[in-house]
Order: structure tokens, then C-alpha cells, then sequence
């Protein structure tokens, strides 16, 4: 039987570090016991962590609203419950952003201890560039590294290649669908269909 690749990006990560998706942290039981093989673009590794500090940010700058409001009407006899809660709120979402990333940084070191990492070499620098360049493809970086990235593996590994992609806004587009086709390269963006494909080609 031909070998089975799942190569996922940026979202997959997130999705198992942040316990995101019940199909993803079953892919990667698949992968632990060796079901499937799963790879990941180097520069995910990086680029998770501009998304989960952003998803940080926007809790901040809610914790900060929710305090500013409690202390608002705080002063009212008929507020102070909801004064209390909204304290209670902001001070939980203060708690979840050193648990989320604990989370993501020994979700990742298991994910690196398990899967191929995609290098990211001069040519895929290269490569993604252009492709920025190119209004065919509408993307920017690092979507187009990791595209790039993703190319780069098609191209020197034979087998059954499956992509799990949660960005459909950039990535599912007919020029990409195409490219990837013609590298073996199945494109999914639901991650119930992922597990439903790989469960037909290993039993």
C-alpha cells in the first residue's frame, strides 16, 4: 500500500494546540501510531504564533472593556451583581492567555516530535515571492510560502498526499486546486472528510 501523507498548515496546529477540532487531535493519534504521516511547512511553526497573539490581543482589549464597564456601574445598587460578573469575566479571560500558550508551545513540541517538517529553503523563499507577484494566485505572505512549501513536498515524494486546509478565502482557488492536482495533491478544507479519506485508504 502506498504511503499516506497528511500535510496540514498554520490552522492545523492551532486547532490541535488550542483543542480546536476533535478530528485534527485524531489525526495526529493516526500519526503518533503511525496511520498516517503527517507533515508540516517550517514556517507554520512560526506563523502560529502571530495568530494566536493576535486572538490575545483581542482578549486583552476585551478584558480591558469589561473592567472599564464594571467600574462604570459599579457605583449603582442595582449593578454591582453585573458589575461583579463583568470583573469575574475579564479577570478569566486575564487567566486563559498563559494557559493557551503552554498549550500551544507543548502541543508543537509533540506535533515536531512526530511529523516531516518542510524546510523552508532559499527556493521556497524564491518561489513564494514570485507567487505574491502573480495576481493569479492573490496571496501574500506567509500563505504563499506555505503554498510553495506544500508544492515542494508534492514534487519529491510519491505516495497518497492529502491536504487539510482551514483557509478557504486564500486557498480555494482554481489555479491552486489545479497546481495541486497535477502534484497528486487531494485538497480538503473540512477535517471530517480528511478523516473519512484516510479511514478509506487504511482501513
Amino acid at each position: 500500500m502506498k504511503k499516506v501523507y497528511l500535510v496540514g498548515e498554520t490552522n492545523f496546529l492551532i486547532d490541535f494546540g488550542l483543542a480546536q477540532d476533535d478530528n485534527v487531535k485524531y489525526i495526529v493519534k493516526l500519526a503518533s501510531h503511525g496511520k498516517v504521516s503527517l507533515v508540516v511547512p517550517e514556517i507554520s511553526f512560526f506563523e502560529v504564533w502571530g495568530a494566536i497573539l493576535s486572538k490575545i490581543k483581542r482578549r486583552k482589549e476585551l478584558a480591558e472593556n469589561l473592567r472599564k464597564e464594571a467600574n462604570q456601574i459599579g457605583g449603582s445598587n442595582y449593578a454591582g451583581k453585573t458589575a461583579k460578573n463583568l470583573k469575574e469575566s475579564a479577570k478569566l479571560l486575564e487567566e486563559s492567555y498563559d494557559a493557551d500558550i503552554s498549550s500551544l508551545e507543548d502541543s508543537l513540541e509533540m506535533i515536531k516530535q512526530i511529523c516531516t517538517i518542510i524546510n523552508y529553503s532559499p527556493a521556497i523563499h524564491t518561489r513564494s515571492y514570485l507567487i505574491t507577484l502573480d495576481k493569479r494566485y492573490d496571496l501574500v505572505n506567509p500563505d504563499a510560502s506555505i503554498y510553495e512549501s506544500i508544492k515542494e513536498f508534492a514534487r519529491e515524494n510519491d505516495g497518497i498526499k492529502i491536504h487539510l486546509n482551514k483557509n478557504t478565502n486564500d486557498f480555494d482557488k482554481k489555479i491552486i486546486h489545479k497546481e495541486l492536482k497535477e502534484l497528486g495533491v487531494e485538497v480538503y478544507f473540512d477535517s471530517g472528510k480528511v478523516i473519512k479519506r484516510i479511514t478509506e485508504l487504511t482501513g
